[in-house]
């Protein structure tokens, strides 16, 4: 069993260890898959006023994408994530039956079929999220 502490740090590490997306997700996904039965990875943010998601990219054991995908949230989305979580928005969460889940049918609908659990771990550089 590995600390906490390293284990957050390295994957931080590997997260942020390349200015090449695609070599910094495929590091992060092979060091990940060390810990968890994981078959992607997955790097997308949200625009500040909460109305679009962009995809840039995924990395499994197949290789890497740059695919930049939008999806239009709906109304309120930030409000409606919110109030699903007692936590705040940037806290890291873990949605099992991932396919049953609004959210995430709206994000990666190839999940609805799927018996898929998602971590959501938001990113934050000197306290203040990327």
């Amino acid at each position: 069993m590995i600390d906490d502490n390293v284990f957050f740090r390295q994957a931080t590490r590997r997260i942020f260890s390349s200015l090449n997306t695609q070599t910094a997700m495929m590091q992060t996904f092979r060091y990940l898959k060390e810990y968890f039965p994981i078959e992607g990875l997955n790097l997308f943010y949200i625009d500040e006023n909460g109305k679009k998601l962009m995809s840039m990219g995924w990395a499994n054991e197949e290789g890497v994408s740059n695919e930049n995908n939008v999806v239009s949230l709906p109304e309120k989305f930030i409000e409606r994530y919110l109030m699903k979580w007692d936590e705040k928005a940037s806290d890291p969460k873990i949605i099992n039956q991932a396919g049953d889940d609004w959210l995430w049918g709206l994000v990666a609908p190839e999940v609805s079929h799927m018996d898929t659990s998602i971590i959501s771990l938001p990113l934050k550089l000197e306290g203040r999220g990327l």
